[in-house]
């Protein structure tokens, strides 16, 4: 399903094996990332149904200010959202932990 998802955006396939499938956006805990920093959480579990949770992700994320952090905690890898927020020039990284994904963003450092 995420490889249709990403062919209809425009993006290359990931992974062959369905196994290996997302594999590459559970990379290594990137610098950026600091605990500390999550300025704000947003739960998929706690929003209404009919609100898709890019919305209020993308609301919040425009706020952030250097540095800062926001959570989106799923039950599922977010993968074509990670897309679009890398897209709009969001840094993106996903942990999984007993069947619950974190998938943290924050504003790209401007280049000077």
């Amino acid at each position: 399903m995420v490889n249709e998802l990403r062919a209809a955006a425009g993006k290359a396939p990931i992974g062959i094996d369905p196994a290996d499938a997302g594999e590459s956006y559970y990379a290594e805990q990137p610098d950026w990332f600091d605990p500390a920093r999550v300025v704000a959480t947003i739960e998929d579990m706690n929003i209404d149904p009919d609100v898709v949770p890019l919305n209020p992700l993308i609301r919040r994320a425009s706020k952030l200010a250097a540095g800062e952090i926001v959570e989106l905690v799923t039950d599922y890898l977010p993968a074509p959202g990670m897309d679009l927020m890398i897209g709009k020039g969001y840094l993106a990284w996903s942990v999984e932990r007993d069947g619950v994904t974190s998938t943290y963003f924050t504003k790209r450092a401007p280049t000077p």
